[in-house]
C-alpha cells in the first residue's frame, strides 16, 4: 500500500479518506504551508559558537558501548576551525 499524499489549497472543514486506505490504520497530519515564509531570527555564528563552548564545558563523560566520549577540558580554538 502506498502512502497518498494530498495538498489542499483551501482545506474543507471535513478531509474524506481515500478508498484504498480506509479501514486500514493510518497516520493523519494536518501541516500548514505558509503562503509566505515565516520570520526567522538572524542566524549569528558567534551565537552558535557561544551555545557549543557553553555545552562543552558542561559536558559529562558518555558511555558508547566500548568508547567512551570525553569532552572535559576540551578548548574549541576559532582560527584552527576557521582554517579547515
Amino acid at each position: 500500500m502506498q502512502p497518498v499524499r494530498q495538498i489542499l489549497a483551501d482545506a474543507p472543514d471535513v478531509v474524506a479518506v481515500p478508498p484504498e486506505l480506509r479501514h486500514h490504520r493510518i497516520e493523519v497530519i494536518f501541516w500548514p504551508l505558509n503562503e509566505t515564509p515565516e520570520t526567522k531570527a538572524p542566524f549569528h555564528i558567534e551565537t552558535v559558537m557561544d551555545d557549543i563552548r557553553r555545552l562543552i564545558a558542561h559536558a559529562e563523560p558518555v558511555e558508547l558501548g566500548e568508547f567512551q566520549l570525553d569532552l572535559t577540558g576540551f578548548q574549541f580554538d576559532r582560527e584552527e576551525a576557521n582554517a579547515r
